[in-house]
């Protein structure tokens, strides 16, 4: 099968999915013998592996072309600039939490309609964050925080942490202030003091070595409330946390730049 595949394939110019690269090239070639695999998405922009522009949205499923197309997308490629254009037995794909998942959230998605100026706010940690723009406290979107700072004593982020962990919803109290939502509580006889035992948790957007299956990946799906519009995350972006997630979601995958302890 294997030489079959890659007779067939060089001869129909698919060489490129069975030529060593640091890019998850996949071309199904076994449906395309059929004659059922279409090539190319209508709308489609052909980008080359060193090439990082903003594409249409129309093109963020199906195409098997797209490699880590994020022009408003990642600050930082996981590999070698050399990689990108000439794989040698050296090449690595090395993703680092903080260093290229955390700047997605923080990057900037700010769109102006050309006709009516009407100014479009998409930045990741703008909903995803327990303040609001003025600073007042707020339940993050979605239950989700996505800023990079640290809480209750944690050396991870806020968003690592919520991404991957189970953890307690939140709500506004009367006095506006932002706490963890009680569901059983119980009452000190003799002092009088609640003790909340049982709080309202939401589960993790993202599961480990299982991206196909983390919920995180439906919202920008079709019908999915991100999938709408430009301005969400870019086909390179999301290929790049689906990978981080597909091989441990870990917080360093560089040794040499996690901590000593």
């Amino acid at each position: 099968m294997a030489e079959a595949r890659a007779a067939w394939s060089c001869a129909n110019e698919q060489c490129a999915s069975i030529t060593p690269s640091v890019n998850v090239a996949f071309a199904d070639v076994w449906p395309l013998l059929r004659g059922s695999w279409v090539t190319t998405l209508p709308g489609c922009t052909t980008i080359s592996a060193a090439t990082y522009s903003r594409v249409d949205s129309t093109c963020r499923t199906g195409d098997t072309k797209l490699v880590y197309t994020g022009g408003l997308g990642v600050p930082k490629i996981p590999t070698s600039s050399a990689c990108l254009t000439t794989w040698s037995n050296t090449c690595r794909i090395t993703i680092n939490y903080l260093e290229h998942v955390q700047p997605i959230w923080d990057l900037a998605r700010v769109t102006t309609d050309p006709l009516t100026g009407a100014v479009t706010d998409h930045t990741c940690t703008t909903c995803h964050n327990r303040a609001n723009a003025a600073g007042a406290a707020q339940p993050a979107a979605g239950q989700l925080d996505l800023t990079s700072g640290t809480s209750d004593g944690s050396q991870q982020v806020n968003s690592y942490e919520e991404l991957l962990r189970t953890h307690r919803q939140q709500q506004l109290d009367s006095a506006g202030v932002l706490q963890d939502i009680c569901l059983v509580s119980v009452v000190d006889p003799v002092s009088g003091t609640i003790t909340c035992t049982t709080f309202a948790t939401v589960s993790p957007s993202l599961l480990a070595r299982n991206a196909a299956s983390s919920r995180f990946f439906t919202k920008f799906a079709a019908g999915g409330t991100h999938a709408i519009g430009g301005s969400w995350l870019t086909s390179g972006e999301l290929r790049l946390i689906s990978e981080w997630v597909d091989i441990g979601a870990q917080y360093f995958n560089d040794p040499f730049k996690a901590p000593v302890n």
